[in-house]
């Protein structure tokens, strides 16, 4: 036995390890240092024999190693798995191990070695090693790529990468051959994306370095990189080529990365590239369907989202929320979102807040979405900011009007420049909601929304300086911007500025225009102007038919005035009378709709048609409803000047009945009178004039009378010469 100073290296043998590719000799380096690639000695059962080190991990750290000196607790790798029968077993070394098995991890740092044959002592006998399901690839190369044989079969077609750089050999060329790279076109031949490769390469020194380099970079060779370096190479790399705008090898890195490493930021990107691809946006080309394309998203979104990617975990949620390229799928919506929101993805508390506002594959529960939306808020989500100033706004989700708490949640938002938070800031220090009244602020905040086109704050300017800046063609200026955006109370202030002549030149063909874009858009007010323009010819050209078009659009969605002209169309003593064909009840129906909502024109006219209505046989009765209805609209809060005189003429003639009755009664007691009497006559019928006289002034006093003054004083207000006329009549009474 050799003399301990004879010694180069020592280590006593504490336990050996049986893995796939060999046996792990464990213990504590004694003496000197040892390097992968030295040959130990010891006396085994047929005397001194040798074996050569394959591989060394420090048994501290779990990691690979090339060296290891004194005092080094490591586990040296051999090839030969029979030590026991060559006389090398566990006590001549001296080690204290973990209580843990230690074959799994010296597995995880070994068992990746490819197959090789080794030399064992002088003997020159040649061993395979283990794992004898590996496929031989031989590579020969001299200047250029001679040939490559896989599992003994020569592979047919290299020239697409003949007389290229090695390192281009293991990508997809551009061309029309298409070569998908060297592994890919490999396990293409073999059919099996899964089987074991072993590598020869014959050629020269330098050229077989730069092979084998490429080799261990995908996982293959004797010095190949863990999977894991080897994916995070494929990660960085991938992000490179994305940086440079390369997306298709880009996409091969990061495939390469999620399927080869398993990486899950590698496998959200591959998410990510199917995703868009389905939305339109794709930067790499693809040749498959949406369906395939969402599956392959799906798919990728999942592997990483199960590893706790929090955006893959958000990615689905939002495309079974949407249900655009699936099937809508609210619960598996918000058990991803979930998963996202409880590992702070603010986008994915919002998801979980809705979810429980309005109970999407949740039950609904406001205390909940409230404090979701908080969470998101807090992370200055300005969504979430936008929808607690709502809510504390007007009161929404069961919580209570709070001015103070919604301003201080839409500040946030307008400060981050939400269009949404900078209006309603300027909407509350305009009227003093939450925050002491400003109108500097508010015209601030609302032109901050208006510069990034918000049309509400244009139209908000335009009524400042309408109506507390005196400067109407200001205003105009900024509901023009906002009508040019299809803002309909904007469209309908342009009309009627050119309609009226309002800090414009009366233009009604302008106004007629700017009617039309709000009616088109379904305002039933600019539908009805159109009705009106058309029925009178007000800058286009009359057409009866269109004006009932229009009536017949804005009295269907309950505009009054529509209403009462529709009315009109179907009553016979309409004096403005379309062109439909009579009918009582049609008429009656939307006299009394308009009449219903306080529009006096139709409460008078629902009267006056009503009092010939044959519907109800009770001419009394007819009278009594229909007067009731005149009167309504002679005490409207608007009062029609026809029910006024209506009222106040009927009245009138009951004064003359009056007069008449007197006058007959004079002239029959006349004649009774003696001849002498005769000149008493004509006095009498002339002095009519001065009983009809004291007759009125009575009359001016009764309820009728006064009931009568007042209704002729109303129309009169309202413009009637014919009422002016009756009251300067009586103004001697």
């Amino acid at each position: 036995m050799m003399k301990d100073n004879q010694m180069k290296f020592k280590m006593t043998i504490s336990k050996i390890n049986v893995i796939k590719v060999g046996s792990v000799l464990s213990g504590k380096v004694e003496k000197g240092e040892i390097t992968v690639g030295d040959k130990i000695e010891f006396e085994g059962v047929d005397g001194k024999q040798e074996l050569e080190i394959k591989g060394i991990a420090d048994n501290d750290t779990r990691k690979r190693i090339e060296r290891a000196g004194k005092d080094k607790n490591v586990g040296l790798l051999v090839v030969e798995k029979n030590c026991e029968q060559m006389g090398l077993q566990e006590g001549i070394m001296i080690y204290i191990a973990e209580e843990e098995a230690q074959e799994d991890y010296f597995l995880d740092l070994f068992g990746d070695l490819e197959e090789e044959k080794v030399e064992e002592g002088e003997s020159n006998n040649k061993e395979v090693l283990a794992n004898q399901a590996a496929i031989r690839i031989v590579v020969v190369y001299s200047d250029k790529l001679e040939s490559i044989s896989v599992d003994g079969i020569q592979m047919k077609d290299i020239s697409a990468i003949k007389n290229m750089p090695i390192p281009n050999w293991f990508s997809e060329t551009e061309d029309r051959n298409g070569w998908e790279g060297l592994i890919a076109e490999i396990r293409k031949m073999l059919d099996d994306d899964s089987v074991d490769l072993s590598f020869e390469f014959h050629g020269p020194q330098e050229s077989k370095y730069i092979f084998e380099e490429c080799i261990s970079k995908r996982g293959f060779g004797n010095n190949k990189i863990s999977k894991e370096t080897v994916a995070k190479e494929n990660l960085e790399e991938a992000k490179r080529k994305e940086h440079r705008g390369l997306y298709n090898e880009a996409f091969k890195d990061y495939l390469q990365a999620a399927d080869f490493g398993e990486l899950e930021e590698a496998q959200f990107k591959v998410g990510e590239y199917y995703y868009a691809y389905c939305e339109g946006e794709s930067k790499a080309d693809f040749s498959l369907s949406e369906e395939e394309a969402i599956a392959q998203a799906i798919k990728y979104y999942e592997l990483a989202a199960n590893k706790g990617n929090a955006d893959a975990q958000y990615s689905l949620y939002t495309i079974f929320y949407e249900g655009i390229y699936v099937e809508e799928n609210y619960e598996e919506a918000f058990k991803w979102g979930m998963m996202a929101a409880n590992q702070g993805h603010a986008d994915a508390e919002y998801g979980v807040a809705e979810a429980y506002q309005y109970g999407n594959g949740v039950k609904i529960d406001y205390k909940e979405a409230v404090k979701w939306y908080e969470k998101a808020a807090d992370q200055g989500l300005t969504e979430a900011l936008t929808e607690l100033g709502y809510d504390y706004k007007f009161g929404d989700m069961n919580l209570s009007v709070n001015y103070g708490k919604s301003f201080a949640y839409y500040i946030q938002a307008a400060q981050k420049g939400d269009m949404a938070g900078q209006a309603n800031v300027a909407e509350f220090y305009m009227e003093g909601k939450g925050i002491e009244k400003n109108e500097e602020e508010a015209l601030k905040w609302y032109r901050k929304a208006a510069e990034q086109g918000d049309a509400d704050s244009e139209y908000a300017i335009g009524q400042y300086y309408e109506y507390d800046g005196n400067d109407i063609k200001l205003a105009i200026e900024w509901y023009k911007k906002a009508a040019e955006q299809g803002h309909v109370d904007a469209q309908m202030k342009m009309k009627n500025c050119y309609g009226n002549g309002e800090g414009l030149e009366q233009d009604l063909t302008q106004a007629f225009e700017w009617a039309e874009k709000a009616a088109e858009q379904g305002d039933a007010k600019a539908q009805c102007y159109l009705g009106k323009c058309y029925k009178e010819g007000l800058g286009v050209e009359a057409d009866k038919n269109t004006a009932i078009e229009w009536y017949e659009k804005a009295a269907e969605q309950g505009d009054a005035e529509a209403q009462c002209e529709m009315g009109k169309c179907y009553d016979l003593w309409s004096p403005t009378k379309l062109p439909i064909e009579f009918n009582a009840e049609k008429a009656l129906e939307w006299y009394k709709k308009a009449g219903d909502q306080g529009y006096a024109e139709a409460q008078y006219r629902y009267g006056s048609a009503y009092k010939f209505y044959h519907g109800n046989s009770n001419i009394g009765d007819r009278y009594r409803i229909g007067k009731e209805w005149i009167k309504k609209a002679a005490d409207n809060e608007n009062p029609c000047i026809d029910a006024c005189l209506d009222i106040a003429d009927r009245h009138y003639s009951m004064m003359d009945e009056h007069s008449k009755g007197r006058t007959a009664a004079l002239l029959g007691a006349s004649i009774l009178f003696p001849v002498t009497s005769l000149l008493t006559v004509p006095a009498a019928l002339v002095g009519n004039a001065v009983i009809k006289s004291d007759k009125v002034e009575k009359f001016l006093k009764t309820d009728e009378g006064k009931e009568m003054m007042k209704y002729y004083r109303k129309a009169a207000e309202l413009g009637s010469e014919k009422a002016k006329e009756r009251i300067k009549e009586f103004e001697n009474y």
